[in-house]
């Protein structure tokens, strides 16, 4: 529960589910990256906050190498 407002993850997934990984994430940065306290606030398991966290590591580890660390493609030398 945040500010007298309760989240439910599952919901919000079966609504969106981008919106659903972004506000995970979110609540990852507001928490300082406590996966516990994490999936209290979301009402969901740990391992659902740990699949979107990988999920998103992936994501941008990917994009880095394809775009390099400031957006632009990387040249062959």
């Amino acid at each position: 529960m945040i500010n007298g407002i309760q989240l439910n993850y599952n919901k919000l997934r079966e609504i969106n589910p981008q919106a659903a990984r972004e506000v995970i994430l979110e609540m990852l940065e507001t928490n300082r990256w406590d996966i516990s306290k994490s999936s209290r606030d979301l009402n969901t398991t740990r391992n659902t906050i740990k699949k979107i966290q990988k999920l998103n590591k992936q994501y941008s580890e990917d994009k880095v190498a394809h775009f390099g660390q400031k957006g632009r493609e990387f040249k062959s030398l």
